[in-house]
């Protein structure tokens, strides 16, 4: 990803969905049996942009503030500290916290934000409930996203898109490493396409590096993760299955401090039979600030 404006990065964190997946390289196997040019692209940057909010969703140091606020006044801890912007309305206004870990015990937020930024204009709405599950374990925690939409609007180009969530993230973990239990529901819309409904369920694990470690409220460090699972892609007459395996694990660079996109090198394969062809989709990630290639490798013709 090439740096974005300032009060846009601001706004968005990591996690800023659909301006990653619009860059980068698309191949296919060309024409005929086997899945288009378009199809490899628009399912590559669904399943980009996934990744890209759960890893948001693992970083500690904003998931459980109003994501994309990292670094604000925003961040979501104990009574005396919640202060969330104007856009955000939670409820209770001033949620306990009964063990001190940082993590309310149980709040929701109403987003109702937006910016402008450029050419750019990124709103979000929707709720997210956030609970402490652990009362004894500073790194558990279940976020609930209810028609959570993340809506970018280019006025000038062709990255327009929408993302509506929702279902469940479930983290778990240590000082050395957590993980991520999903299970969500996404609505994706993009202009002069049909409409895609994805269901994603799975576990994101990530492990610090050697002398690195997690802490509450800190920038997620250097280290490595894994995702599993499955995706399925709705979209139109398209139906396909995907299974999620990670072929080299992803290197997370927490020193790279001028891009959202962090990841440096690693490869996930998203396998299944798409166009009547078995195959899988390769995201191929090879620098930070650099989106990934996304190939389709056909391995067998039904």
């Amino acid at each position: 990803m090439t740096k974005n404006p300032a009060a846009l990065l601001g706004l968005t964190g990591l996690a800023l969905f659909g301006l990653a997946a619009c860059n980068g390289t698309t191949t296919n196997p060309g024409t005929g049996t086997g899945p288009t040019a378009s199809q490899v692209t628009e399912v590559g940057y669904a399943s980009e942009d996934e990744v890209d909010a759960d890893i948001s969703s693992i970083n500690l140091s904003d998931v459980y503030s109003p994501i994309g606020f990292e670094g604000s006044s925003a961040v979501v801890r104990g009574p005396a500290a919640f202060n969330p912007p104007a856009c955000i309305t939670a409820n209770p206004a001033n949620p306990t916290d009964a063990d001190a870990d940082g993590i309310p015990d149980d709040v929701t937020l109403t987003f109702a934000c937006s910016i402008s930024a450029g050419r750019f204009t990124l709103a979000r709405t929707g709720t997210m409930r956030i609970q402490d599950t652990n009362q004894d374990n500073g790194f558990d925690a279940s976020q609930t996203l209810t028609d959570f939409a993340w809506s970018l609007t280019d006025h000038s180009g062709d990255r327009t898109f929408s993302a509506t969530r929702n279902g469940t993230r479930a983290r778990a973990g240590t000082h050395l490493a957590a993980a991520l239990t999903v299970d969500m529901n996404i609505v994706r819309v993009r202009p002069n396409h049909p409409d895609a409904t994805i269901q994603r369920a799975g576990t994101v694990s990530f492990t610090a590096a050697a002398g690195d470690s997690l802490f509450v409220d800190q920038p997620l460090p250097s280290g490595t993760i894994n995702v599993t699972g499955s995706q399925s892609w709705h979209r139109g007459d398209e139906s396909y299955s995907l299974t999620i395996t990670t072929q080299v694990p992803l290197v997370y660079d927490a020193t790279c401090t001028t891009t959202d996109q962090r990841i440096s090198s690693g490869e996930l394969w998203f396998t299944g039979t798409v166009g009547g062809q078995s195959g899988y989709l390769k995201l191929t990630w090879t620098a930070c600030g650099v989106a990934p290639t996304r190939t389709w490798v056909a391995t067998a013709t039904t």
